[in-house]
């Protein structure tokens, strides 16, 4: 009875059996305790089999192998290592052989604690000593070298079991597959996810996790390659498949295709889940179409498709994007009484709202809200203050708020260091912000392209270039790449100084790097040539701008105006303007002012850039 009740998966029975039997004061056999012990381990019920097991030691008997594998394989589930070591000693010193499948357990026991060092030694023994690992054991280990991200181990045990005429499960490949993507290896993907469809040993999963990955790189057309193949080799898409073409196109901006994608998905038959309506609605919201969002949520909810904590963050989060952060709110409190319990995302997304909108108060009001339902504010809570606070001139607040974080324990990203510094240095306060930029590297945090951009337009601001190019240098030396910002505001300051002939080598310095000048730098160019009385130059410069097919602005032509008028070559100013009119371009009143008035004293103020 307590056999058949095991075979019908109903350990709980057999219990009963054994222990009526126990009851009648019925003798049992090696067999009845074997079963039970077995039945215990199902159950689970592990210290009660350990100590059956112990009585059958201390009756004389030996358990059997099944036995032992089975109180082994119940302690390493519970996590109970030195227990199940003990019973591998005890079933060898019976003179029991150590088989493949507690071997196996032993190694996913020290997988699973972290302990890959013993698991790998335990391994290596058994291709020592035996028994030979199998293709369990291969997954096993191959599969926790993915997780810790340890490829060439993965790929190595690979070659290996191959080379031992060990055939790879799709499991084992697909744990590959998945740790190379993580890796970002694709080639290294590619190349197992060949191998496996050329050996008929993929299935839709293989597929599903290369597919994944494409849609959320970006990389649709390549993704919608892999989607024909799948076609073509007759792999079903399933919800999986649909979901990740439905992101990858949402990702891109391209709703149409997306909402071609879910139409043929419901042709199909196949069942949309709440991801599918969840990563709709989040494309729709992005691209301002409230009203669809919202009636796809309707949708779904019409369907009896459950809203997951995704799909509300996805609309609380799509409202504050487009400036409806106070309907948001409502929204919130709504949701939280359907049982939606707010996560620190939740209220980061209402307070980034707030703060774009320029509402500080408001901001303040849902942080302290935050803070009283106990939800712990993380650093991008204190990242959104900071920047937000900056950007409004309020300065104060946003030191609070530092302190406030670093109380806490919380340490400030490159981030929350930068919105400090580029507040400071808008206020021209050049000494409070490089004690900041000092302090981001005392805490081991390399400084960006951004950080150093914004310390250089606070010091050319400031009209200290010699600072500006220190940090250029600086940047150089630790292999920051130079953008055109950092290029485009160096050869403003410069030429504002007077400082034609180290300007000409930044511009072509910047050109050997491959960098190529935008609307911005061309204007800053032709203003400061001008300044300076280089009209000639700056003619070249706009030549040049003509040839990259772009077209001057405004700005541009009131400078070479302004030039040739204070050189006195009114006859050319007069062109430029009659220029201008044929390109489209409606001259301002500063142009009218040098033509008319031949006002062109204060032309660095009125025909300059204030824009790098």
């Amino acid at each position: 009875m307590m056999r058949a009740s095991l075979k019908e998966n109903k350990p709980g029975e057999a219990k009963k059996f054994f222990r009526n039997a126990k009851d009648r004061g019925v003798e049992l056999d090696a067999a009845a305790y074997s079963i039970v012990i077995q039945a215990f381990c199902k159950i689970p019920d592990v210290n009660l089999a350990c100590e059956l097991l112990s009585e059958m030691r201390d009756k004389g008997w030996v358990p059997s192998d099944n036995t032992f594998t089975s109180v082994i394989f119940a302690c390493v589930k519970q996590g109970n290592m030195a227990e199940a070591l003990r019973f591998k000693d005890e079933m060898v010193n019976c003179g029991k052989q150590l088989n493949v499948v507690v071997a196996t357990n032993l190694v996913m026991g020290y997988c699973k604690k972290g302990d890959f060092c013993s698991a790998l030694d335990l391994f290596d023994k058994m291709n020592e000593r035996g028994p030979s690992p199998n293709k369990v054991t291969y997954a096993v280990m191959i599969e926790w070298c993915c997780k810790n991200g340890n490829m060439d181990k993965a790929y190595e045990l690979y070659t290996q079991m191959k080379k031992k005429d060990v055939c790879p499960s799709v499991f084992t490949v697909n744990s590959l597959i998945r740790g190379f993507l993580k890796m970002q290896s694709l080639e290294e993907a590619y190349k197992l996810f060949d191998e496996a469809v050329a050996f008929g040993i993929s299935n839709v999963f293989t597929y599903n996790h290369l597919l994944s990955w494409l849609c959320k790189e970006g990389k649709v057309s390549e993704a919608y390659r892999l989607w024909e193949k799948m076609v073509s080799e007759g792999v079903q898409h399933t919800e999986v498949s649909y979901n990740s073409m439905i992101l990858g196109h949402c990702r891109q901006g391209n709703l149409d295709m997306a909402s071609s994608v879910f139409s043929d998905m419901l042709k199909r038959g196949l069942k949309p889940n709440v991801i599918t309506y969840s990563v709709l609605m989040d494309g729709y919201f992005k691209r301002g179409d409230i009203e669809y969002a919202f009636d796809l949520f309707d949708r779904m909810v019409d369907e009896n498709i459950v809203p997951s904590d995704f799909t509300y963050n996805t609309i609380i989060n799509g409202l504050c994007k487009v400036g409806r952060t106070s309907d948001a709110q409502d929204k919130l409190k709504k949701f939280v009484e359907c049982g939606f319990v707010p996560i620190c995302l939740t209220y980061n997304s209402i307070i980034d709202g707030y703060l774009k909108e320029g509402s500080i108060s408001s901001a303040l009001t849902t942080y302290r809200e935050m803070c009283e339902s106990r939800i712990s504010p993380n650093v991008v809570t204190y990242t959104t203050l900071i920047n937000g606070f900056c950007k409004s001139n309020n300065i104060g607040l946003a030191m609070k708020m530092r302190n406030e974080m670093k109380n806490k324990g919380l340490e400030l990203d490159v981030a929350a260091y930068c919105a400090l510094i580029d507040g400071f240095c808008k206020r021209r306060d050049m000494k409070t912000a490089s004690q900041l930029f000092s302090e981001l590297v005392e805490v081991g945090l390399p400084p960006n392209s951004i950080v150093y951009n914004t310390m250089i337009s606070g010091y050319r601001n400031l009209g200290n270039m010699e600072a500006a190019l220190n940090l250029h240098k600086r940047m150089l030396s630790e292999g920051i790449p130079c953008d055109l910002r950092t290029y485009t505001t160096l050869i403003d300051g410069l030429l504002k100084e007077g400082k034609l002939l180290p300007a000409s080598d930044l511009y072509s310095e910047m050109l050997a790097n491959g960098i190529m000048p935008d609307i911005i730098t061309f204007t800053v160019l032709i203003n400061g040539l001008c300044n300076k009385g280089q009209v000639e130059n700056a003619q070249k410069i706009l030549r040049e701008m003509d040839m990259k097919d772009m077209t001057p602005n405004v700005l541009i032509y009131n400078a070479l105006i302004a030039g040739h008028f204070k050189g006195g070559s009114l006859e050319e100013a007069f062109r430029l303007h009659n220029e201008m009119l044929d390109r489209g371009l409606v001259p301002n009143d500063t142009t009218y002012d040098i033509l008319v008035n031949g006002n062109v004293s204060d032309g660095n103020s009125r025909s300059g850039v204030s824009c790098v």
